[in-house]
């Protein structure tokens, strides 16, 4: 049985001499013809009920889909992911009528699943401008000092990629200062902290995400110097940051739908690329 949720994507012909790929989607338990075109312009169409949708291919993925990467799969299927949100929005839940559970919270504290290449991968989805083997370094510093700390990496990647806007820094904080979660930031006017080198910085958010979210005694020397501001533990799950880490009463929110988006972009869906 497939599931409604579940995405699949099938060859249907290639006009000879042409360069376009014909295909369909199955979304919402019903077929979609799929006008994929990956040269030239580097754009992705996607056809629903007789409506063009179109979003525009970052340079490494179009490569990838060309060359036939099996890496394409998960890019594809995340883009794919993000129109059928489009298509098919889901409704807000009223929080004043949501009963919380213990399942329903994110977890700052626990084990990240993520690989270094997927967290790698899916920041590059977003900026594809970066240096590759400068984004596989601060992956790589996240995993080693969040798994010291214990430390949830994935949440505390996705919470560096909405902070800096995906390392592009479009904020008042710089690239220089090593300051990958606004660590002292306050307004639009105060930089925040400043940090001699990445794997400080990192290990600086790690350390304000343990002191929000556990008592536990740190297991690296202290570089955070708010870590003493917080109330220890009082912020075991991300959905508990809100009015702490930032004052933006949809902090949480946009947190969370970052992580459902991490998420859909590993999902292990079956998608089939045309040869």
């Amino acid at each position: 049985m497939v599931k409604d949720d579940t995405l699949q994507i099938f060859s249907a012909r290639k006009s000879k001499g042409s360069k376009k790929r014909d295909q369909q989607i199955f979304l919402h338990n019903q077929y979609y013809p799929l006008d994929i075109r990956t040269s030239g312009s580097q754009q992705l169409e996607l056809f629903f009920d007789d409506t063009s949708q179109k979003i525009l291919l970052p340079g490494f993925l179009a490569q990838r889909y060309q060359s036939g990467l099996s890496d394409a799969q998960k890019d594809l299927r995340f883009l794919i992911y993000e129109q059928k949100n489009a298509v098919k929005p889901v409704e807000k839940e009223d929080p004043t009528h949501a009963k919380k559970t213990p399942e329903s919270d994110l977890m700052i504290m626990g084990s990240g699943t993520l690989s270094m290449m997927q967290l790698r991968d899916f920041l590059l989805l977003h900026n594809d401008s970066i240096d590759t083997s400068y984004v596989e370094r601060l992956t790589e510093l996240y995993i080693n000092e969040a798994r010291r700390e214990g430390v949830n990496h994935d949440v505390a990647f996705v919470q560096m990629c909405h902070e800096t806007d995906f390392l592009k820094y479009t904020g008042v904080v710089q690239a220089e200062q090593n300051n990958f979660c606004g660590l002292g930031t306050v307004n639009d006017h105060t930089p925040g902290e400043s940090f001699e080198n990445a794997r400080k910085g990192i290990r600086a958010h790690i350390q304000h995400l343990k002191a929000y979210a556990s008592k536990q005694e740190l297991n690296h020397e202290l570089v955070d110097k708010r870590f003493y501001y917080v109330q220890r533990g009082v912020a075991p799950a991300v959905e508990e940051l809100t009015g702490r880490w930032a004052s933006d009463s949809e902090y949480h929110h946009k947190i969370r739908k970052l992580y459902s988006r991490m998420e859909a972009f590993i999902r292990d869906e079956t998608v089939q690329l045309p040869i």
